[in-house]
């Protein structure tokens, strides 16, 4: 399913043309290889509250829009005993979490706002290994669900908002 989802979308948007069709050719490229590798490797790594912190760029559905989907960067890190999260979706929209690692199940409670409203939902993300997420997440004001596919990035190759078209 994170193969399929991801490539969904992404080939969407080299479809669309949207911001650099390259970007998205390279991407789909890496989560291939990386689809590739996870699947030889059937036990997993130790999946910690360390090893999850980082960014990862995820390409997820909208539970109202689920043809074009959304590109972003999910960044996490350890606070205490809760792991944080923000979000910034397409460049500009800002979410923020928090929650807690369960074996290799990640738990957030997020929110965000949107003009004088402010909104609140859950995700739950599996780690198929360190690299690779997949998680399903809904919000208070829809009963639809919507889903995001991830992977980790390394240190910063690239700025990673060049997925959205800003620089």
């Amino acid at each position: 399913m994170w193969m399929e989802k991801s490539s969904s979308i992404l080939k969407q948007r080299i479809r669309e043309n949207k911001f650099n069709a390259v970007d998205f050719e390279e991407e789909l490229l890496v989560r291939e290889e990386l689809y590739r590798t996870t699947q030889h490797n059937k036990l997993g790594p130790e999946i910690t509250r360390k090893t999850i912190e980082g960014e990862y760029l995820v390409v997820g559905c909208n539970s109202t829009d689920a043809v074009s989907g959304y590109i972003g960067v999910l960044t996490l890190s350890r606070e205490e005993h809760q792991i944080r999260a923000s979000w910034l979706i397409e460049g500009y929209k800002e979410q923020n979490g928090y929650g807690l690692l369960f074996g290799n199940i990640l738990c957030l409670n997020f929110n965000y706002e949107s003009g004088i409203n402010e909104y609140d939902g859950i995700v739950a993300y599996h780690f198929m290994t360190n690299e690779c997420i997949g998680g399903l997440w809904t919000e208070q004001i829809s009963d639809t669900i919507g889903y995001e596919m991830g992977r980790k990035l390394a240190y910063v190759k690239k700025d990673p908002l060049d997925y959205f078209g800003i620089n």
